[in-house]
């Protein structure tokens, strides 16, 4: 089916897609401008990176488990662009969880078989997609690959795997240090040992206490440092939003109407990022994995559709990338669905005596190769000209057209630095995180002078900017209750404010009159602007 001076060797096989990985990863790797989660987690980095002793579990304030702020620290500052050493993180994790993932396909299924699942990894536009970002996903995910791939490997162990047990125990603890939702692949563990009657082996119980002794060793610091901490209203340390969550009155209500628009949000995403061919074969693939009856096939089936159902059941608001850590079980699946319809047209062209011996394999590969043409044009958008990918409506709006988006924040960033040429500034900021463009603007001024910054205690509640009394308490962070004086507002000299997510501006100019436009940039679809106010001379 592939030719075999190719995937007869496996090195040469990881050489060859670690090669495609890397280029298709790092080509313009920031022609994306940065994403306002982007902009969050990098600024998590930067106050952990100040002060690793004291911030090491800064990000409890928004309730975000610190792993991946940990290894982003080190890489952000790599380059004059921040951006690029913070997505190189998520491009190293991705990298890592290719080579999981390849191995869980070669060892437990075949080399050709791997052979595909790997042309098909590095072809997913969802895969492309999110290992290009600086967000949590590509970690998570290279981490949820390993853990399955240790479980597999003691399931199928023929005596007491030892140390197996204790990687599965540190694996899954840095998966839910990373995130939370590392919770819905756990189950997959699980069902690789029941399906494989894992239990009868001698050492299990014992193994599993190994397990778990490691995960609350790395986990519990974390939740027991300061327990008295505020985080941010609206957080929950296990939940992180539980807003996200439908309440338990309203998901036992069986809302159907719900459920089937959660569905359909589902598919949109597969949709875009799998692509239609892709969830045909993946489809194939789910058939053949419950008609085998292998453990490890099972425990794909549980691996790929445990975290949708669990989603579309108590999900009241997600994202394409809440479904990455389910997105390398669809390839594996969609590579037996390949396999097995590859092997069913070589079948048909043996049987015909007047076609070429390599007729069917020729007519396979083209078969792959219109399958991959969804796959392959995404993934040129993705790499050339994302202002223009052709995604649902939803991503659109967060990625590209949005407040969320980086489009304009470069811009805005280059603008104040231009300010501060003619002397200091003032940029007043909400005391909370607010993601972009105040935060990704934030990222650009680093390292810049001229400017300092002072938090606005009560907005938006109160939407004026200057609070009735003309002061403005000054604070180590932003984030932290605790003033270390104060500065009244004849005090703040030119004095801007970057219009956040989630406030009418409208409402902001009617507040707030001594304000007015200093600075304005339209994004991309042209129904949101980056805009920047300015205090008006006094």
């Amino acid at each position: 089916m592939f030719p075999h001076s190719v995937i007869r060797s496996a090195s040469a096989t990881v050489a060859l897609f670690t090669f495609g990985y890397l280029v298709t990863r790092l080509y313009q790797l920031t022609i994306l401008p940065i994403y306002g989660d982007e902009a969050v987690y990098m600024n998590f980095a930067r106050i952990l990176a100040e002060d690793p002793i004291h911030n090491l579990f800064v990000s409890k304030i928004d309730a975000k488990p610190p792993f991946f702020f940990w290894c982003l620290a080190p890489f952000r500052d790599m380059f004059d662009d921040p951006l690029v050493g913070s997505r190189l993180v998520s491009v190293i994790a991705g990298g890592l969880g290719f080579w999981g993932f390849y191995r869980i396909a070669h060892r437990h299924y075949s080399r050709e078989h791997a052979f595909a699942a790997s042309l098909f990894f590095i072809l997913c536009p969802f895969m492309l997609f999110y290992q290009r970002l600086a967000l949590i996903e590509s970690l998570l995910g290279a981490l949820s690959v390993w853990m399955v791939f240790v479980a597999m490997n003691i399931a199928e162990a023929k005596r007491d795997p030892g140390s197996g047990y204790w990687a599965l125990g540190a694996l899954s603890g840095l998966a839910f240090l990373t995130k939370t939702t590392a919770l819905l692949v756990f189950p997959v563990p699980v069902a690789m040992f029941f399906f494989a009657a894992t239990f009868r082996q001698a050492g299990f119980w014992k193994g599993v206490l190994k397990a778990a002794t490691v995960f609350l060793l790395i986990v519990l610091p974390y939740y027991l440092n300061d327990p008295d901490q505020k985080t941010l209203p609206g957080r929950s340390l296990i939940y992180h939003y539980p807003g996200s969550f439908m309440s338990w009155e309203t998901a036992s209500g069986f809302p159907w109407d719900r459920w089937w628009n959660n569905f359909l949000v589902m598919v949109q995403f597969y949709w875009d990022l799998i692509t239609l061919p892709g969830l045909v074969l993946a489809f194939l693939g789910m058939l053949l994995a419950l008609k085998s009856g292998r453990a490890v096939d099972r425990a794909l089936l549980v691996w790929a559709l445990a975290p949708i159902v669990v989603i579309i059941i108590v999900g009241n608001v997600f994202f394409s990338r809440y479904l990455y850590i389910a997105a390398p079980p669809l390839l594996l699946l969609m590579a037996s669905g390949w396999m097995e319809l590859a092997g069913f047209i070589r079948r048909i062209a043996a049987k015909r005596q007047n076609l070429h011996p390599k007729a069917g394999q020729a007519a396979a590969w083209v078969l792959l190769a219109i399958l991959l043409v969804d796959s392959v044009d995404m993934d040129r958008y993705i790499l050339t000209d994302p202002a223009r990918l052709p995604i649902n409506d939803w991503n659109r709006l967060i990625f590209i057209e949005g407040l969320p988006s980086g489009y304009g924040v470069k811009e805005g960033a280059r603008f104040l630095s231009e300010e501060m040429k003619r002397g200091e500034i003032t940029i007043l900021a909400p005391a909370s995180w607010t993601g972009n463009p105040l935060e990704g603007i934030l990222i650009y001024l680093e390292k810049e002078t001229g400017w300092r910054l002072i938090p606005v205690v009560g907005w938006p509640e109160d939407p004026r900017l200057v609070p009735g009394d003309k002061t403005f308490p000054l604070r180590h962070s932003r984030f932290k209750e605790e003033a270390q004086g104060s500065v009244h507002a004849s005090e703040l000299g030119r004095a801007y404010f970057i219009h956040p997510l989630h406030f009418p501006r409208e409402a902001f100019e009617a507040a707030n009159p001594d304000f007015e436009k200093a600075w304005q940039y339209e994004k991309p679809g042209g129904a949101e602007k980056v805009v920047i106010y300015k205090r008006k001379a006094r």
